[in-house]
């Protein structure tokens, strides 16, 4: 059934209509431990407000585990200090709060009796409801209609609710409050299925119209502004907490935008940095490109080609986290050749290539590392026949069976702290600390072999015997040699023999035959040493004093090769690569 009665009806209406609806609705308070139901004297019961915060403010006051209310749960007016709900957020029964598990406390009340006595200075004399029901009462006549038995007015039924509403006066907007609150929350739900209406807001409003008729004027009055009041500050306490809301969105937002502004920053000061640096930095390995005669100069190798390839052939087995440098890996090879080229120190790298000294140093210790092993086998010991195939023009008629060409050559050094260490580098032919070493090269001008490097003081004998050349040796090879070179004996237990220029020891002079002979050889002879001059000029840091840090490294050990050792290796695989000096 459809219950529907206007919002303006007149009183007796209204009571027969509760007491149509009597027998149909019964009541309980939801609270815990409160036994009110429905048809109590002085009881009314309200349903849960539709406003989020306020209802859960009081399912959280009634203290009910594991509870959500439903359209049918309602609340008696017991739990109120003035007997029922107000929609201002600061009013006493905002929240309900007289439960069995409270204390009798009159703090919320006081605090709404102080506002209501400070209100009154501005309080406006109400007119009574007796008073406000006598004047609708004349200018109006109301009648009611029974229509089907379900309380519908015709006629004159809507001034007979103006009359009505004169004379509830207060009474008829807080239950218009309670109205919006039902309706709202059954309007949410939309029982389309059964067609009902609210019947307990309807009935709250009969119940709640016809309990007080009395006479309330300036309190009532008073208690009406003050609602109006708090409902005007709880409309302006949404606005400051949406206002606060936009605050911290802003702020959030203003904090990200700063971020974001930081990071732009960190780019382009990065970038700034890149491109000063690139300015300030032109020397790199750009710079080489498409200039073969640069190429030449920096390196030492023939083009630009070769050193790509070169650099290509290193890359995979450097890391560039291994270094501390900001160069790339390219840059880092040129450095390293530079300083086998030019023999700059490294304060001058570090300045060319806008890096320390210190990380110059890391730098050139670890690639010429890696370089000594992968370049090593650019230094090739020929066989026989190949060699013979190769044979230039200048010892193919003389000279066929010669293997290589030998010659030692000696490197300034510091001057060493340790004094064994200073004897043994010091050479009484250069008058100087210096190192000495070993090389072999072939007659197509290629170097061979070359030894470790030995303390100055050492003879070459010596270093022929203990350096490893004489396992490379076969039998019916030449080996052709200087005067100073005394090792035929050493070469004929190998089964090799040892060709040097004539000696005039116990004769008066040579014969013709000794000094053509000694004139063939110098003239193929003499390339040995064009070679070494072309290392040691293609590679100044072998021309010029080399420091101790560069003949051993605290970290070179006894088993493995000293730095100079790993720097000779280098150069010589370095001056291969080279177009060879020996015309064809």
């Amino acid at each position: 059934a459809v219950y529907s009665i206007p919002r303006r009806r007149g009183k007796n209406f209204e009571i027969v209509f509760v007491a149509i609806l009597l027998g149909k609705m019964v009541w309980s308070c939801c609270a815990v431990g409160c036994t009110n139901r429905y048809g109590l004297p002085g009881i009314r019961f309200f349903s849960f407000p539709c406003d989020e915060i306020q209802r859960q403010k009081w399912i959280a006051a009634i203290r009910r585990e594991k509870w959500s209310p439903t359209r049918n749960s309602k609340l008696c007016s017991a739990h109120f200090i003035s007997g029922k709900p107000s929609r201002g957020p600061i009013h006493p029964d905002y929240v309900p709060s007289i439960f069995s598990y409270t204390a009798n406390s009159v703090s919320p009340s006081s605090r709404y009796l102080r506002a209501v006595k400070r209100s009154k200075t501005a309080a406006v004399p109400v007119q009574s409801a007796h008073a406000r029901q006598t004047s609708c009462q004349e200018s109006s006549q109301c009648q009611v209609k029974e229509t089907d038995g379900l309380g519908k007015s015709t006629g004159d039924g809507e001034d007979m609710e103006e009359c009505l509403d004169d004379a509830t006066g207060k009474e008829l907007e807080d239950n218009e409050y309670i109205d919006y609150n039902d309706s709202e929350d059954e309007g949410l739900k939309e029982h389309d299925e059964s067609g009902d209406t609210d019947e307990e807001g309807y009935i709250d409003d009969l119940e709640r119209t016809g309990d007080d008729e009395t006479d309330q004027s300036s309190d009532e009055g008073l208690i009406h502004q003050l609602e109006l009041k708090e409902v005007e500050i709880g409309e302006l306490q949404i606005d400051n907490k949406i206002l606060v809301q936009d605050n911290e969105r802003l702020g959030e937002e203003n904090l990200l935008l700063k971020s974001q502004l930081s990071e732009l920053m960190c780019v382009h000061n990065i970038t700034s940095s890149a491109l000063k640096s690139q300015k300030s930095n032109e020397f790199s390995a750009r710079v080489l490109k498409g200039d073969d005669k640069k190429v030449c100069f920096y390196t030492g190798l023939p083009s630009y080609d070769v050193f790509k390839g070169l650099y290509q052939l290193l890359e995979p087995l450097l890391l560039k986290d291994e270094s501390k440098s900001y160069i790339s890996l390219i840059d880092e090879l040129l450095l390293v050749l530079v300083k086998l080229r030019l023999g700059v120190p490294n304060h001058d790298l570090g300045y060319r290539f806008n890096i320390s000294s210190s990380t110059v140093g890391t730098i050139f210790h670890k690639w010429i590392d890696v370089m000594s092993v992968e370049l090593k086998c650019l230094i090739h010991w020929p066989d026989s026949i190949t060699l013979r195939e190769n044979m230039p023009s200048g010892f193919r008629k003389h000279f066929l069976r010669v293997r290589c060409i030998i010659d030692c050559f000696e490197i300034f050094i510091e001057r060493p702290s340790a004094l064994l260490a200073r004897a043994a580098t010091y050479s009484n032919y250069k008058r100087h600390n210096t190192v000495k070493v070993f090389i072999a090269v072939t007659p197509t001008g290629s170097i061979s072999f070359i030894s470790q490097a030995w303390g100055g003081r050492v003879s070459d004998k010596e270093i022929t015997q203990r350096c490893g050349f004489l396992n490379k040796i076969e039998r019916g090879d030449q080996v052709m040699a200087d005067r100073g070179f005394n090792i035929a004996d050493d070469l004929a237990v190998c089964g090799a023999h040892l060709v040097i220029p004539s000696f005039t020891r116990g004769k008066s002079q040579l014969s013709q035959m000794e000094v053509e002979q000694s004139r063939r050889l110098a003239r193929v002879r003499i390339h040995v040493e064009r070679i070494i001059g072309q290392m040691r000029k293609k590679y100044t840091i072998l021309h010029n004093t080399l420091p101790i840090s560069l003949i051993k490294c605290p970290s070179d050990s006894s088993k493995t090769n000293c730095t100079i050792d790993r720097i000779l290796i280098v150069t010589a695989a370095l001056t291969n690569l080279s177009p060879s000096v020996i015309p064809p």
